[in-house]
């Protein structure tokens, strides 16, 4: 069965969304949050897979739900004095995330003859690459990263989306190593080394860079649980629920002692040049920092600036429900012909091409909320939900959301065919959607243009130099596997 936890987590959604209408008896709307999240992660979780759709889901979800649970909960809403319209912007959100879930779903089904066809592809066991050649590769790759700050936009600014990719191809080996590691259940030490090499210079970054490292950890381990299997009962698999759910709580922790301790002390460092050189000293005033910021943490605000931060998204989309169309009329399209005149001239091609700026103008036009912008050295986004309600109104803005994950779906499947083996394709789709999927408040343009151009590169990385990789992975795959002390 390629969709194995459908049913089941079909099943416990509707159990889910019974509690939840229980715990927060006056709003139906907070048990149908818990109900989606659990359905869309049945319909995008594939067997033999690390569940990325259905992480890069659920990710979007929590910038959906949060803000209203947290409502629920206190009787106020995070970050915004007024929500007037907010379980109306909560339920179409939730509802067009089920569209997208959908349109994935179509887009992978389009081409599932083709999946036969290619039993390279659909076959899950891991690939024999050798640990010991995947954690040098990671090493040499992100050295670099130890002693020079990469800023793309500040090295070649119409190219900036070339070098985003090419340094994103690092990821695909991080990605590789941990996948063989946790598949074959040897080298932990190569895994645990890599991913400390390559987190501790993220953290000299001013933004929170460096939860893509944790995130790829935490798909990895996700594609290990397989409760749908005979084996199910086996101890592992509840050692591994367990690590999960460990896991899960400490990068919780983390996010709130990130948001509301160390973030408002290290980004206006960062901002007004107080702290400078190379990573490596950056590096060490964010151990200062740290330790600072655990001295001044007040627990109950700093996971307040967490929902805050989560929440903000759907607390804009109710301001735009209040304008749209009753002051301003609706788009008729025009930010999404604008996202498709931005896509189809590349800046590398097109160095003219006007930039798009920041997205903080979108709240205060549409939602009508003086939100800082570039001038204060920041951007605010409105999620893309509002976006395609603003430019097609009800129910037409779910027509886009339904052809954008047909996109997705179909972008999923051909990278699929292109892959010279499983582990590459799992890696490499991980690295994609990692990056498309965390900006849920990014504008339309943005979004479709960035993923697009990813696309295309990666497309390109398989076809021309992934089969030499793939062939000299192999040709050293009898190394031996003996994980450094």
């Amino acid at each position: 069965m390629v969709y194995p936890l459908q049913p089941r987590l079909l099943l416990w959604g509707l159990v889910a969304g019974g509690i939840g209408i229980a715990v927060f008896w006056s709003s139906p709307m907070a048990g149908a949050a818990f109900g989606v999240l659990f359905c869309m992660t049945g319909m995008t979780w594939r067997a033999e897979e690390p569940p990325i759709l259905a992480f890069c889901l659920a990710y979007q979800w929590c910038f959906i739900a949060t803000g209203y649970i947290y409502q629920q909960v206190t009787g106020t809403y995070p970050g915004l004095e007024r929500v007037a319209h907010i379980e109306l912007a909560v339920g179409l959100s939730l509802l067009g995330l089920l569209t997208l879930a959908t349109g994935i779903r179509f887009g992978i089904h389009l081409l599932h003859q083709q999946e036969i066809a290619a039993p390279k592809q659909i076959s899950g066991a891991h690939t024999a690459y050798p640990i010991p050649r995947l954690f040098l590769w990671v090493i040499g790759l992100y050295s670099l990263n130890w002693f020079v700050r990469l800023t793309p936009m500040t090295l070649y600014f119409d190219a900036a989306q070339l070098i985003y990719n090419l340094l994103a191809l690092r990821t695909i080996f991080f990605a590789m190593l941990v996948l063989i590691v946790l598949q074959t259940q040897v080298g932990y030490g190569y895994a645990v080394a890599a991913f400390i090499y390559v987190l501790l210079p993220q953290l000299a970054s001013m933004m929170s860079h460096f939860k893509e490292s944790f995130f790829v950890l935490s798909i990895a381990l996700l594609g290990q649980w397989r409760p749908w299997l005979p084996t199910a009962t086996d101890p592992r698999h509840a050692r591994l629920l367990c690590t999960m759910i460990a896991f899960g709580s400490a990068l919780l922790a983390m996010a709130i002692f990130w948001e509301g301790g160390i973030k408002p002390i290290w980004r206006p460092a960062m901002m007004h040049s107080q702290v400078t050189g190379a990573p490596l000293q950056k590096l060490s005033a964010f151990i200062d920092v740290v330790h600072t910021a655990s001295q001044r943490l007040d627990v109950r605000q700093a996971t307040k600036d967490l929902a805050s931060r989560m929440a903000s998204s759907a607390g804009y989309f109710s301001h735009v429900l209040a304008r749209v169309p009753a002051i301003i009329d609706y788009e008729h399209g025009r930010l999404t012909l604008r996202a498709f005149t931005h896509v189809v001239q590349p800046r590398f091609f097109f160095p003219h091409k006007p930039n798009l700026g920041g997205d903080s103008w979108l709240v205060r036009k549409y939602a009508g909320i003086h939100v800082a912008d570039e001038k204060q050295g920041t951007s605010v986004g409105l999620s893309y939900m509002a976006q395609f309600y603003i430019d097609f109104g009800l129910p037409g803005m779910f027509i886009p959301l339904f052809l954008y994950g047909l996109l997705i779906g179909l972008i999923y499947q051909s990278l699929r065919f292109a892959a010279p083996s499983p582990l590459f394709f799992q890696s490499i789709v991980m690295v994609i959607f990692l990056q498309h999927f965390m900006s849920y408040e990014g504008e339309i343009a943005k979004l479709l243009g960035g993923l697009i151009q990813t696309w295309l590169f990666f497309l390109l990385f398989l076809h021309v130099c992934a089969p030499w990789l793939h062939r000299h992975l192999l040709a050293h795959s009898a190394v031996p596997v003996n994980a450094p002390a």
